[in-house]
């Protein structure tokens, strides 16, 4: 009986990290084809638009993700953290946070970082998407999520300061 409850826990341990290694390896092609859209976004410093894999939190983050004048942090987080989404029992693309330079704000820079961010996704097999951390209090960031397709799910519309907005593609 025990060793069968330990095959089992190691069988789980076994199908998570090859799961795990298989996201891995999409955040890094993700990361890659996201690099080139990103390198075109004039007035940040190179070293600020470098992107890299966090492979323990499955996080693609650019060099400074919480400051400097470009910035962004994105992943995969189980649909089970956005009440309308948690039916889904996946991992779902989620953006965090994205910073365009003031001056090359209106110049589509954000919407094509944030289009190859979907479509590489979509390539792998993800239809749904997220964005937190929103400042609903903010026009024009509410009108740009809007512009992509994003919306604020049910759930969310009943709190005094949604947590999240999301967008499902269908296929």
């Amino acid at each position: 009986m025990a060793e069968e409850k330990t095959e089992e826990i190691f069988k789980n341990e076994e199908q998570q990290n090859r799961k795990k290694e298989r996201l891995i390896k999409i955040l890094e092609d993700v990361t890659q084809k996201m690099q080139k859209v990103v390198n075109e976004t004039p007035e940040a410093p190179p070293e600020e638009k470098i992107l890299s894999v966090d492979k323990m939190s499955l996080n693609i983050l650019s060099k400074r993700f919480q400051s400097g004048k470009f910035s962004f942090w994105g992943g995969l987080v189980n649909s089970s953290a956005f009440p309308d989404l948690h039916h889904l029992e996946c991992d779902v693309p989620t953006i965090k946070n994205i910073i365009i330079p003031e001056k090359s704000r209106k110049q589509d820079y954000g919407s094509k970082i944030v289009k190859v961010w979907e479509e590489s996704f979509r390539e792998k097999g993800f239809f749904a998407f997220a964005i937190t951390n929103v400042k609903y209090h903010d026009e024009t960031v509410m009108k740009f999520w809007q512009k992509q397709g994003y919306v604020i799910p049910e759930s969310e519309k009943r709190k005094s300061q949604p947590y999240y907005m999301m967008k499902v593609i269908k296929s």
